[in-house]
């Protein structure tokens, strides 16, 4: 998009801009009043959003692994789901 149409953008885009843009649109953080204006910074905070999504999915297979162990242990017992609630 840059190099099709310059006013696309603000200024040249560097590799590193575009790594920041699009993992800060991936990471749906969005583009606020508070921005990261050097390439240092940029990467600084690209990698704090990596981070933060590869923590955010451990912690979801955590909770869906505990939850589907919970489901198994019921079911071994043979009670239904309903017959678990009400004991």
């Amino acid at each position: 998009m840059a190099t099709m149409s310059a006013s696309n953008f603000d200024g040249r885009l560097t590799h590193t801009d575009g790594l920041y843009f699009a993992v800060t649109v991936f990471s749906t953080v969005g583009f606020g009043d508070i921005t990261a204006k050097t390439e240092a910074a940029r990467l600084v905070v690209t990698g704090q959003m990596v981070a933060d999504l590869v923590i955010l999915g451990l912690a979801l297979k955590i909770v869906s692994g505990a939850v589907s162990r919970r489901r198994q242990s019921g079911d071994a017992d043979g009670a239904q789901p309903d017959q678990q609630i009400r004991r």
